[in-house]
């Protein structure tokens, strides 16, 4: 979410505006400086145990209180993605992880903070005893084929890409499966 400045805090001049790059933006005369506002980057883990159920937490802060969501946060200044995108899943599930790879970027709007670069990541747990912490009322696994109403459109586009990515895999391993339970055992 992004206010007006009123004055620039390099010299304490008055900010008027100034057309750079067909937009108008904030700017200083005095310090020759324009103003850019920026999206925030939010980091998403999607976390998906053996029973191809995924991580999700209960959010305990506006926005979207009361509802589900992946592991998710802002990234920190002086923070990669990458490291953020683990600390907020250990912050608010109380487990640790490391990245397997970029599943999903897109932009979104939000009401609350504005605009938003979310970024999200398959991460494979490694440790830790699940529980909900920092911004978190709960967090548990839920089916990855069920349908999930989350709090993010960012989300719900995140486990979908992962669902696709291993669509293909899971239909193979069933039939495995499947074969491995019809065939009968010689005791000789």
């Amino acid at each position: 979410m992004s206010s007006k400045r009123n004055y620039c805090a390099g010299c304490g001049g008055t900010i008027t505006s100034k057309i750079v790059d067909g937009v108008n933006r904030e700017y200083c005369p005095e310090c020759d400086i324009v103003f850019y506002y920026n999206p925030l980057p939010v980091v998403s883990s999607v976390v998906v145990n053996k029973n191809r159920e995924v991580l999700l937490v209960l959010r305990d802060r506006e926005p979207q209180r009361a509802r589900w969501c992946l592991p998710s946060g802002f990234v920190e200044i002086h923070e990669s993605i990458e490291e953020a995108v683990l600390r907020e899943l250990h912050e608010e599930t109380g487990l640790t992880g490391k990245v397997v790879r970029l599943l999903d970027t897109v932009s979104y709007r939000n009401e609350f903070y504005g605009d938003l670069i979310w970024i999200t990541f398959e991460v494979q747990r490694l440790d830790g005893k699940l529980v909900a912490g920092d911004d978190a009322r709960d967090a548990r696994y839920w089916p990855i084929t069920s349908p999930l109403d989350l709090a993010f459109p960012p989300n719900v586009r995140a486990i979908n890409r992962y669902r696709d990515y291993y669509q293909g895999l899971w239909k193979m391993q069933d039939s495995f499966r499947r074969l491995d339970k019809g065939r009968k055992i010689d005791p000789s």
